[in-house]
């Protein structure tokens, strides 16, 4: 008896738990999430070429960089945003792209750094502890004085030995949307091993305006340059990443893809491994440079940009320095199945900060089969052909 009943209260037990509960009214109202832009945030440095910001709190992430005399934006862009999801939430977020400091494999984290100094066309960012590698960082940014071009130094004190593979600087940069950008990443042909140590193998040694087939567009290059650049026809100017590292110490890399609505693709130089000093302190440099008038940039020589335009036998090579510079000498040579032409000898007028000088040679046919080479104030210079 006693277990029947046990039985029987263990099933109105169970009984009772399987009704459904009541709902109880309330007037609470779902949080809405709202957005704030924080410009306080942002710091700007300017020569009379261009306008540069960036913002301290975001890893000291550029913002972009404006060429005044056209007022093209060159970068992607970004914004720091407060995001509310009520008043217990609040938490700030970035959006966009914003170019800052970078090391291979070690991930990114938001690093809020200081202006340790200022100037009106240079500033210096110091942080304690950089993103996730332990590291003292201190980032030197300069406008070229009278010249197009962004220079960047930085240095660095690990706080503990960095693991293998996660000291090698990594540029990372995303040109402006909606400019209709043409590629030149100039990649070595054949069997060649990139700074990685990954062995690849290309059709041969060139520019590149993307992948290879079968690789997509995303692929690792051996780099046969110290420069990766995109050009636009339509804003007409080109922008180049360059360093003086041993190009066989360093990897070029591409990515193209959809991101907030549009297509977009960057142009990155993984460079070595930092060389470190027994307190663990390292440093790299590397520039950005401009070229307005610069639709196709193909090769760069002495800190000048050269395309050339063909029609017929016409030749006309296209030059544009970063900045001023005196009458030069142009030697310019055909290069086709193993002989060499010589196209002439001629002056280019003097130059002041990017402006396009122009040169007309006269090919020995319509066709353009070989490459062409030449020096440029004494300075030798081989333009890569195009593989699509």
């Amino acid at each position: 008896m006693a277990k029947f009943i046990a039985l029987f209260c263990l099933f109105v037990f169970v009984a009772g738990c399987s009704c459904p509960a009541t709902k109880v009214k309330h007037t609470a109202t779902e949080e809405k999430e709202e957005l704030l832009e924080l410009a306080s945030d942002r710091h700007t440095i300017e020569s009379r070429f261009f306008k540069l910001t960036l913002f301290p709190g975001v890893s000291g992430g550029i913002e972009n960089i404006v060429l005044k005399g056209q007022n093209t934006p060159l970068l992607w862009g970004g914004k720091l945003v407060q995001v509310s999801n009520g008043p217990l939430v609040v938490r700030p977020q970035a959006f966009g792209v914003l170019f800052s400091e970078k090391f291979w494999r070690a991930g990114e984290v938001i690093s809020n750094m200081k202006v340790q100094k200022t100037a009106t066309d240079s500033v210096t960012l110091y942080c304690p502890e950089y993103g996730t590698s332990s590291a003292e960082l201190v980032r030197h940014i300069t406008l070229g004085k009278d010249e197009l071009s962004v220079n960047f130094k930085v240095d660095v004190k690990f706080l503990k030995e960095p693991r293998k593979g996660y000291s090698s600087p990594w540029l990372n940069l995303m040109p402006a949307r909606d400019m209709d950008w043409v590629t030149a990443l100039p990649g070595r042909g054949n069997e060649a091993v990139n700074g990685l140590g990954t062995k690849t193998y290309f059709p041969a040694t060139a520019i590149y305006r993307g992948g290879v087939k079968g690789g997509g567009q995303n692929t690792y290059f051996a780099p046969a340059r110290a420069w990766a650049a995109v050009s636009s026809a339509k804003k007409g100017v080109a922008l180049a990443i360059i360093h003086d590292y041993p190009l066989e110490k360093c990897t070029l890399y591409s990515w193209k893809g959809h991101y907030e609505g549009t297509v977009g693709r960057t142009i990155e130089f993984i460079l070595p491994a930092l060389k470190l000093d027994k307190e663990l302190r390292g440093s790299w440099n590397y520039r950005l440079l401009i070229f307005p008038g610069i639709t196709d940039l193909r090769e760069i020589c002495n800190d000048t940009a050269i395309e050339y335009r063909q029609n017929g036998k016409m030749l006309t090579m296209r030059f544009c320095p970063v900045r001023k510079v005196p009458a030069q000498k142009v030697e310019l040579f055909l290069n086709e199945k193993g002989k060499t032409t010589a196209l002439g000898a001629k002056t280019l007028a003097a130059l002041d900060a990017g402006k396009v000088g122009e040169l007309t040679f006269e090919l020995p046919q319509d066709k353009l089969s070989g490459t062409i080479s030449g020096t440029l104030n004494g300075k030798p210079f081989s333009i890569l052909p195009v593989i699509k």
